[in-house]
């Protein structure tokens, strides 16, 4: 009697499963489907964590073709440490823009995606009497980001500089424009430990 109920059992499992298929639906349908989701991200970024293929901080150093590295120190005779990255871009006038020994990392958990909906929306464009933006009505979703509570910074820096080429060269290096390379450091910038970010940012559709 209970194997038949078993049976019977599966029977209108495997019946009622049948019918459980993916079906289309019309666009008036889905205009009047709605939801909501989000994402959770944590994560951790490092430059430069190894050293690069160009520069070595002492004599001697090798890429992986086997050839010498150029000397490039961004630390001290006594304690010599691997520069970072350099990320360069020239201006019309010829310079360059230089983000340069850019190393270190830092990481963060808790920065979250989601959308909101929102009844109303500062108008930038448009100011009352107290030149204070003008709150319009909106009526729309928007992207809602999640600061995190804390990043955690690791030795992170960066140097911005100006220079007439976007590749180093040692001081006094002739360049192929028949110049020396010259670079001006404006401010350099090196954080270690916890910053801590509350808050939210909304990207806002727009016509």
């Amino acid at each position: 009697m209970t194997i038949r109920k078993i049976t019977a059992l599966l029977g209108l499992i495997s019946s009622v499963s049948v019918f459980a298929e993916l079906a289309p639906m019309e666009e008036a349908e889905m205009e009047s489907v709605t939801g909501q989701g989000g994402v959770y991200l944590s994560g951790e970024l490092a430059f430069n964590k190894d050293g690069g293929p160009l520069w070595g901080a002492t004599s001697g150093q090798f890429d992986e073709f086997g050839s010498e590295k150029q000397v490039r120190n961004c630390g001290t005779a006594s304690q010599p440490e691997e520069c970072g990255i350099r990320i360069a871009a020239q201006l019309d006038q010829g310079g360059w823009y230089v983000l340069d020994d850019l190393s270190g990392g830092f990481a963060f958990e808790g920065l979250t995606l989601r959308t909101s909906f929102r009844e109303t929306a500062l108008n930038y464009d448009v100011r009352d009497a107290s030149g204070n933006p003008v709150v319009e009505a909106f009526n729309k979703e928007v992207v809602e980001i999640g600061l995190p509570k804390t990043v955690s910074l690791n030795n992170f820096k960066f140097t911005l500089a100006v220079a007439n080429s976007g590749e180093w060269k040692p001081d006094g290096t002739v360049l192929a424009d028949g110049n020396t390379f010259q670079q001006t450091n404006l401010f350099g910038i090196q954080m270690n430990g916890d910053i801590t970010l509350k808050g939210n940012l909304l990207l806002f559709p727009v016509n």
